[in-house]
């Protein structure tokens, strides 16, 4: 628990630091994204009630060759497939995890930045890693679908741009590629927008 909450602390201090650059990429933030998706993957597989059935997929997406995706996707969906074969060619199971955190990480990110004069991105995240990051050790693609919507739903917000539908539905086809239930989502953000 101690080694979590000194992640939270750093982390969110050092997107705090991020966000007084103008360069939303900086050394700050990329480690402020790196520690915890570090974290995340070097888990292990009993931390997290959805963790182990995770392994069992990866493993079984293993067996299936890249021309099998179609196939594979009948019972999870394709990403799944693409983004294990990914995380065996660089070295195994952490890189699974350490990616999807980083796919839930990013557009969470990309989302904050953007509205950084509005609000303290350290205190956002820091309120993000004490009340979802450990929801994301046991819905990993959900939580990665979600950020995604989170993100492209940012985008509707956005006064006088005309792309600004084109960009909301990328990352609501993104969310939904990652998990289906992204979709139910962006068709709620839909109606209601």
């Amino acid at each position: 628990m101690v080694v979590y909450l000194f992640v939270f602390v750093v982390s969110s201090f050092l997107f705090y630091l991020g966000s007084l650059y103008k360069c939303k990429w900086n050394l700050y933030s990329l480690l402020g994204l790196f520690i915890p998706a570090y974290v995340a993957g070097a888990r292990d597989v009993s931390v997290g009630t959805d963790t182990e059935m995770y392994v069992h997929i990866y493993e079984s997406a293993l067996d299936y060759h890249w021309s099998d995706i179609l196939y594979a996707a009948i019972t999870v969906e394709p990403s799944y497939f693409v983004i294990s074969k990914i995380a065996a060619a660089l070295g195994g199971i952490f890189y699974l995890f350490f990616i999807y955190q980083l796919l839930t990480l990013v557009p969470i990110y990309l989302t904050v930045v953007k509205f950084k004069k509005y609000v303290n991105v350290g205190i956002v995240f820091c309120i993000y890693f004490c009340l979802l990051y450990s929801l994301s050790f046991n819905l990993v693609r959900q939580m990665a679908a979600v950020s995604f919507l989170f993100y492209g739903a940012s985008f509707l917000l956005e006064q006088g741009c005309k792309s600004k539908y084109i960009k909301f539905l990328v990352c609501l086809i993104v969310g939904t590629l990652l998990h289906s239930s992204c979709l139910i989502g962006g068709i709620f953000i839909i109606v209601l927008y």
